[in-house]
């Protein structure tokens, strides 16, 4: 789904193909920079994504922001990397306004804003799917969703669901 839109029908199956189908485009990815919160769902997020490619001999490089800032994207526009996964950090109208030359997708559970997601941006979020990011998929959640026949990667999303309070109920 292009839309940045809540939906209010669940779609669990296709939020699964979302899922997978972005897992595969970043397992095709050689010119990439992985960046994650700063957070346990962040960093298992990051995790998970580099341990997947790095399974498939891509060694990215990774970033760790508290939260997306001018300096931050500008920083993150000038790297040499073309492709860029972003994971439990939401999509943000200054991702959309300074990274133009770059190939990026998003695997996030954040609140959607509702800027229109340009033609280089692929963002998959349980919420553009009817599922409350808040307490039913995390970061790393979503990041293994999109990983998900790698079984070993299943504890980090552990930490990831935990370490977001995921837990609480």
């Amino acid at each position: 789904m292009k839309e940045t839109e809540i939906q209010t029908e669940r779609h669990e199956t296709e939020f699964l193909q979302a899922c997978l189908d972005a897992g595969k485009r970043i397992l095709q990815m050689k010119d990439v920079v992985i960046v994650h919160h700063f957070d346990a769902d962040g960093l298992s997020a990051g995790a998970i994504i580099f341990s997947a490619m790095l399974k498939n001999g891509v060694a990215p490089a990774m970033v760790c922001w508290k939260k997306t800032t001018l300096e931050n994207v500008l920083a993150l526009k000038q790297r040499k990397e073309k492709q860029v996964v972003i994971a439990d950090l939401a999509y943000n109208p200054l991702l959309v306004e300074h990274l133009k030359e770059k190939e990026v997708i998003i695997l996030d559970h954040h609140e959607i804003d509702p800027t229109p997601i340009p033609e280089n941006f692929t963002l998959v979020n349980a919420h553009s799917y009817g599922i409350d990011g808040g307490i039913e998929v995390s970061g790393g959640g979503t990041s293994y969703l999109a990983f998900r026949n790698y079984k070993e990667l299943s504890q980090l999303a552990l930490v990831s669901a935990v370490g977001d309070t995921q837990d609480k109920d």
